[in-house]
């Protein structure tokens, strides 16, 4: 049976993992960091798929990896130029995805709002809009209101992006409709593909975040890694480029699933705290990760397509005194618009949004977390209290008086503290105190 690149044997977990023996001799070791994962590979080559049509970037496609590498003008980050900054007011809340106006009326009342950055182009990469009127009457979304563009979406958007002889366009256009933040193209960076594609997505992101920040649009740089060395990258560059007061990442594809979520948090919060200067956090999806990245982080907008979603599904998000979000049926009238739905939905999602923000419970998310495959033929599965499987056999001792079931502590909770230790440690201050 062909293994899913979820099963997480292809991941690069820890860094005290050995490295690959095919790797020693490869010349971009000191740039790629060398490939960690929990199955057997002598080297990245083991993900090369071998097809003659194959676009990668990948040894075994030398033609093609050169006009790549000439492209981009190599792996290495340290040559994209530097640009002046470019000032915004920080934002610190909850942003409703809006990807059109349909079965909406009205136009949505808030402080912050998103829109795709895919939807303000034509096919050929081109911009539709140039002023901020067309947009809020296209979106339906309030004039006043901060305005996010988000880049997050399918590769085939990504690369229409990319290929688009008109990014100049695209940077007025921004600029035009009064962006508050732009998030850029998150090029896809995977497990179980040859390395230099990946340093070759990472180098993507980053010029195509300065061409824009040197326009003057307000932009993210978007972090999307999948090795220590990538992040180590990433900060070296944010070190070395203060015009970059923000930073984006997108918990809605690979880094959302829940063994792997919290590698990405711990990593996002060193980036945080080696950083001379406050960031500000744009994050995709990931309601979730609030409750460790509000202790480093004291700016954070969370871009959600979720309200608009339900809403159109004639569905209704409760938020409830026990900290959990509920979803039920709504029908509607044929014809009745879903403003209201919207509007109810968006106040239960803020509500979320808070909630985590104001009650972080680091310990308890750490301890649900799924455990990550030690093998080739095992798969993450979900943590049952039940559940007598080789990492997790729970002898089950005497109930007391509470009727709370006593367990032995296995191998794997020691693991769990000690991770949840180091998040503690990394969102505390200097001096030993929290971090505000």
């Amino acid at each position: 049976m062909k293994k899913s690149r979820l099963d997480g044997t292809d991941w690069h977990f820890r860094p005290d993992h050995p490295p690959a023996f095919g790797c020693a001799d490869c010349y971009l070791q000191s740039t790629c960091g060398g490939l960690r994962v929990k199955g057997a590979a002598l080297d990245c080559q083991r993900f090369c798929c071998h097809k003659a049509d194959c676009q990668l970037v990948c040894f075994n496609s030398p033609i093609n990896y050169a006009k790549r590498l000439q492209e981009i003008g190599g792996f290495d980050l340290a040559n994209i130029q530097g640009c002046d900054p470019v000032r915004f007011e920080r934002i610190r809340g909850y942003a409703p995805l809006f990807h059109h106006a349909y079965s909406r009326k009205e136009a949505f009342v808030g402080e912050v709002a998103a829109v795709s950055l895919y939807e303000l182009l034509t096919r050929d990469g081109s911009p539709k809009y140039f002023s901020r009127d067309d947009v809020v009457r296209n979106f339906r979304i309030s004039p006043d209101a901060k305005l996010i563009v988000s880049g997050v979406h399918e590769d085939r958007f990504l690369e229409r992006v990319w290929a688009s002889p008109h990014r100049t366009s695209i940077a007025l256009m921004l600029k035009s409709i009064g962006v508050a933040i732009f998030t850029p193209p998150n090029f896809s960076v995977y497990n179980n593909v040859p390395r230099p594609e990946n340093l070759y997505n990472i180098k993507r992101i980053g010029l195509i975040s300065r061409e824009f920040l040197a326009a003057g649009v307000p932009t993210a740089l978007h972090v999307n890694a999948c090795t220590d060395t990538d992040y180590d990258r990433y900060y070296a560059f944010l070190l070395a480029r203060p015009e970059f007061e923000a930073i984006s990442f997108d918990f809605i594809t690979g880094p959302g699933y829940p063994s792997r979520m919290w590698w990405h948090i711990r990593k996002l919060i060193e980036i945080k705290n080696k950083l001379p200067r406050q960031m500000q956090l744009v994050l995709r999806g990931g309601t979730q990760a609030l409750n460790a990245l509000s202790g480093a982080y004291s700016h954070i907008v969370v871009i959600d397509s979720d309200p608009l979603h339900r809403a159109l599904h004639r569905q209704r998000m409760i938020f409830g005194n026990d900290g959990r979000m509920r979803i039920v049926k709504n029908p509607l009238a044929e014809g009745v618009p879903v403003d209201q739905l919207v509007v109810q939905n968006v106040a239960a999602a803020k509500l979320r949004f808070e909630y985590s923000m104001q009650n972080p419970h680091i310990a308890r998310y750490l301890k649900r977390r799924l455990p990550p495959a030690n093998y080739a033929d095992d798969k993450s599965r979900q943590l049952d209290l039940l559940t007598n499987s080789r990492d997790f056999k729970l002898r089950v001792g005497s109930v007391n008086t509470q009727r709370v079931i006593s367990t032995s502590k296995s191998k794997r909770t020691a693991e769990v503290e000690q991770t949840t230790k180091e998040i503690a440690k990394a969102t505390a201050m200097p001096g030993g105190s929290p971090k505000s």
